[in-house]
């Protein structure tokens, strides 16, 4: 027997209206509004298919839903670094209302781009847009975008959307800070710094004026005291007051989380390492 073809399933316009407007209103009211930052291409290679000039200079909000709402999900990896844990999350968007964000260049959410979740005031990098579920063809459409995310390792991309809290969510764990005197000029974030003594590079993080603080990062050696460091792109100029290591940068939740320390004090303990007897 055929369908009732009193009954539109599949093509009533007024019924896909209404099904849109119910996961629109659930999405409101479960869901928090995340920022999201599309990905900037300005060096992109065509032949190797990536580009060193990567950068996130917008931020558009729009309200998400978490998929589940216990606990991250993922796998736990032991790999050449030790034990690896995912961070993943699911996050459902709203077709509608991602169309009418009127990101620019985008016409669905794209993978690479990223989402600043302000529950946890971590990045998440999208991996993978569903857009079939949830909510397989109600009435005929596809109403929602679900998108698979995992924990924003930050790499070489830049992002600078000027808004506090999330340019300083991507704060790297081993950035330095760096006491400085004789300032003359302003350092431009990003550009990379050369002391004139060591001829040590890094990236500035951020500049700090008033505090008398350089923050670097992707540092190849440190600077020397007295040592005069300048901009390669400002041609700011200023005087390292001290010595700083590294390991006084840290922040405190590495500090917790380091095993280093307990496996070599483990290893000292258990194996005699006498340079006399390489079989003792």
């Amino acid at each position: 027997m055929k369908a009732n073809i009193h009954f539109n399933h599949y093509q009533y316009q007024g019924e896909q209206n209404l099904v849109q407007d119910i996961h629109d209103e659930i999405i409101q009211i479960l869901g928090v509004n995340v920022s999201y930052l599309p990905k900037e291409h300005f060096d992109y290679d065509l032949i190797m298919g990536s580009d060193d000039d990567q950068r996130f200079n917008k931020a558009y909000l729009i309200e998400m839903m978490m998929d589940q709402i216990d606990d991250y999900v993922g796998d736990e990896l032991l790999g050449k670094f030790g034990l690896q844990i995912e961070e993943t999350i699911s996050l459902i968007v709203s077709q509608r209302r991602f169309d009418e964000t009127k990101i620019p260049e985008r016409q669905r959410p794209h993978e690479g781009d990223i989402i600043y979740l302000p529950t946890d005031g971590r990045l998440y990098t999208i991996t993978y847009v569903d857009y079939q579920a949830p909510g397989f063809l109600q009435a005929g459409i596809f109403p929602n975008y679900r998108l698979s995310c995992e924990l924003y390792t930050p790499s070489h991309e830049q992002i600078q959307t000027e808004i506090k809290h999330i340019d300083e969510a991507d704060q790297e764990v081993y950035s330095l800070d760096i006491p400085i005197d004789d300032i003359v000029g302003r350092f431009a974030t990003n550009e990379k710094v050369i002391g004139q003594t060591s001829g040590f590079i890094a990236d500035v993080k951020k500049f700090f004026p008033r505090k008398k603080v350089l923050s670097v990062n992707h540092l190849n050696g440190l600077f020397e005291p007295e040592e005069i460091i300048i901009g390669q792109t400002s041609q700011a100029q200023a005087k390292v007051t001290q010595m700083i290591q590294h390991v006084d940068n840290k922040s405190v939740e590495n500090v917790k989380l380091e095993t280093n320390k307990e496996f070599r004090d483990q290893g000292d303990a258990l194996i005699d390492w006498d340079p006399t007897n390489p079989l003792a």
